[in-house]
């Protein structure tokens, strides 16, 4: 969803941090064909799989991977980015398992919410834009983001079905302020397979080979 929900206008850089195996990274090289799309990520089995993507798209001429962590980018790359996607780790250490790989794309151990602010607030433009996607139980409070030095500017709640809580929210924060756009997006209609809104296939049908 983050993939297709970021908003770049006319970005001429964009980065996805942590890529993983490059999804995101690609939908948005994807979306905005004019931006060169950087991403970045740590673990080197995944980054494999993502160069290896990355090269067989039709998107590779303007796409670039960094096999890094994103403090170290940061701290080492030139220029900045008006746009930035991240699917973040989120889960607390106690809910390790015996995976490290699994570990380190889905644990706060291996970046921080914190650390990704930080990092984040040096590779922003002026006027960018970090979008992430949270579970809702492990969303920081606006109060939160302020204190790290950002301002929600747009926010989507995403619920399953309508009579069900949301359980993931979208989030694009500025290091400005000013109003925030809120939003709320329904997956499916019904608990029947492939029953899905409208508003969700207008969003994701331009990333499936068939009609969603």
């Amino acid at each position: 969803m983050l993939g297709a929900w970021a908003e770049a206008g006319s970005a001429k850089r964009i980065l996805d941090i942590g890529t993983g195996t490059g999804v995101i990274a690609l939908m948005m090289a994807q979306r905005f064909p004019e931006a060169i799309v950087e991403a970045v990520e740590i673990n080197a089995s995944a980054c494999m799989q993502a160069r290896f993507n990355f090269e067989k798209s039709p998107y590779s001429a303007h796409m670039l991977l960094h096999y890094c962590s994103i403090q170290d980018f940061a701290r080492e790359t030139n220029g900045r980015f008006a746009c930035l996607t991240c699917n973040p780790p989120y889960f607390p250490d106690h809910y390790l398992s015996a995976n490290a790989d699994k570990n380190q794309a889905r644990h706060s151990q291996s970046l921080h919410l914190n650390d990704l602010l930080a990092a984040s607030r040096s590779l922003l433009t002026h006027t960018g834009h970090l979008n992430l996607i949270l579970p809702c139980e492990f969303c920081p409070s606006y109060a939160q983001l302020r204190e790290q030095g950002f301002y929600v500017r747009r926010q989507t709640d995403v619920y399953s079905l309508a009579s069900k809580p949301a359980f993931r929210t979208l989030l694009a924060l500025s290091l400005q302020p000013g109003p925030c756009e809120s939003q709320q997006l329904i997956i499916q209609n019904s608990t029947q397979r492939h029953d899905y809104t409208e508003e969700f296939r207008a969003l994701v049908e331009g990333f499936y080979l068939g009609r969603v």
